[in-house]
């Protein structure tokens, strides 16, 4: 029976996969534990798969929406506020603060918005 393992290099990013036969021990630069899709530099931490390398240039789209699902999140902080503010109730947020966060992430979004035209 052959069995795979992962050959790493001495910082432990990925090098490549080795085939062991039946009975042959895995070589000490050589770990048993896959690595999950998704990576674009594999490197082993010692307990784990993380990731090694330098992660593509998120483009202008992918940045806008990642902004967007930032701003999304925040979106119960600010009902929140609107219901404690009518309840005459102290605010369970900083709303100077929570604002300029999303007014910073909406301005971004903005920037970015007026490169794709």
């Amino acid at each position: 029976m052959i069995k795979k393992v992962i050959r790493i290099d001495t910082d432990g990013l990925y090098v490549e996969d080795v085939l062991l036969n039946d009975g042959q021990e895995t070589p000490s630069d050589c770990i048993e534990i896959f690595c999950p899709d998704g990576f674009y530099k594999p490197k082993w931490d010692g307990t784990e798969w993380i990731e090694g390398g330098i992660a593509p240039v998120e483009t202008a789209e992918q940045e806008i929406a990642r902004l967007k699902a930032e701003l999304k999140e925040t979106d119960y902080k600010i009902i929140k506020c609107s219901e404690y503010q009518l309840a005459e109730q102290l605010l369970p947020y900083d709303i100077a603060t929570l604002h300029a966060e999303r007014q910073a992430l909406r301005d971004r979004i903005n920037e970015l918005e007026l490169t794709l035209v």
